[in-house]
C-alpha cells in the first residue's frame, strides 16, 4: 500500500501550503468535527442545550460528542460489515438504528467512553431538525460560510468519491458513514480546524466546553498518543510528541487522515495530511512530524 502523503499547513488563519482549488480528498470522521462544531453554533444561538436531556432520549448533547451515551457503535456488528462488503445499498437511518440497538446488541455502560458513530448520526439529525435544513445547507450557514471556507461538501454517491484523489477502486457507498462523509481539499480541512480553535465562529466559553476532555485510554502502540483524550468531537493529547495536540482522524476503506492543531508547535500550526493508507497510524505521524518541522 502506498505512504504517500497529501499536507496542507495553516498558521494562525492563513494557508502557507496547499491550495484551496486542489482535487478533494476524503475526510472520514473529520466530519465529526465540522458536525460538533456546527452543534455548537447552535448551543451558541441558544437553539440547543449541551447538558439537557434530548427529547425522548435518555442522554445529552454533550455525551453524544464525547461518546458517553451508552450508544453501541455500527462498525462492530458483523451484519454492516457483511452489508458493506456486498455493495448492498446502505441503511437508511432507520435501518441503522434498528440494527445497533437491537436487543442482542451489548451497549456500553453510559458515562463511559466508547466510540459511536451511531451517536453522531444523531447528532446530524438533531442539527437537520433545529435548523430545518439539509445537513450540506446547515453546515454551510453556520459554519462554512462565517469561517470563509469553500469546496467543501457531503458525498452522496460512489461516483462523488470517485472523484477524489485517489478515486473509490472498490465502489464504496458513503451512505455507509451514517452521520455523513465530507469531501473537500486538504486546506479546507485544515483552515476549518484552526479557524474553529483561533475564533470567533464558536465564542471562547463554548470552545472551552469542546476542549474539556476525559482521557479515554494508555498510550497507543505505533500512534502518536501518549495521553490520549476526546473532547466535544475533538480527539486530544495534552502529553504527545510534538506537545499539545487537537483535531481528529479518521480512516475508512479508500484511505486515512489525520487533521490536527498544534499550539506547542514554532509557530503554531494546523496540519491536515491524507493518505491512500487506510492505516491511520503512519497518517498520523506524518501529522505530527509535519508539526515539527
Amino acid at each position: 500500500m502506498s505512504t504517500d502523503f497529501i499536507i496542507a499547513r495553516v498558521e494562525r488563519g492563513v494557508a502557507v501550503g496547499g491550495s484551496p482549488h486542489a482535487p478533494p480528498v476524503i475526510w472520514w470522521s473529520f466530519t465529526k468535527t465540522v458536525l460538533a462544531a456546527t452543534v455548537m453554533a447552535l448551543v451558541r444561538d441558544g437553539k440547543a442545550e449541551l447538558d439537557a436531556v434530548l427529547p425522548g432520549e435518555t442522554f445529552t448533547l454533550r455525551s453524544l460528542l464525547q461518546h458517553t451515551s451508552g450508544l453501541p457503535n455500527y462498525g462492530g456488528q458483523p451484519a454492516y460489515h457483511d452489508a458493506v462488503g456486498m455493495r448492498l445499498p446502505p441503511w437508511t437511518d432507520e435501518e441503522f438504528l434498528a440494527h445497533t440497538l437491537a436487543p442482542q446488541v451489548s451497549r456500553p455502560d453510559p458515562g463511559s467512553f466508547a466510540y459511536s458513530s451511531l451517536g453522531y448520526m444523531l447528532v446530524r439529525r438533531l442539527i437537520e431538525k433545529l435548523t430545518g435544513e439539509p445537513i450540506d445547507a446547515a453546515v454551510d450557514r453556520l459554519l462554512l460560510r462565517p469561517m470563509n471556507v469553500e469546496g467543501v461538501r457531503f458525498a452522496r454517491t460512489p461516483e462523488d468519491l470517485a472523484g477524489t484523489q485517489w478515486g473509490n477502486s472498490q465502489n464504496y457507498h458513503p451512505g455507509w458513514v451514517a452521520h455523513g462523509l465530507l469531501i473537500g481539499p486538504p486546506v479546507s480541512a485544515a483552515l476549518i480546524l484552526d479557524r474553529l480553535i483561533m475564533g470567533p465562529t464558536i465564542p471562547a466559553p463554548l470552545l472551552k466546553e469542546m476542549r474539556r476532555s476525559i482521557v479515554v485510554g494508555s498510550p497507543i502502540p505505533g500512534r502518536p498518543f501518549v495521553e490520549p483524550s476526546y473532547g466535544l468531537g475533538v480527539m486530544m493529547d495534552p502529553k504527545a510528541p510534538a506537545g499539545r495536540m487537537v483535531g481528529h482522524t479518521g480512516s475508512g476503506p479508500l484511505s486515512s487522515a489525520a487533521v490536527y492543531r498544534f499550539p506547542d508547535a514554532k509557530p503554531d500550526c494546523t496540519i491536515a495530511v491524507f493518505s491512500p493508507n487506510p492505516h491511520a497510524d503512519a497518517t498520523e505521524w506524518a501529522c505530527v512530524n509535519a508539526a515539527r518541522v
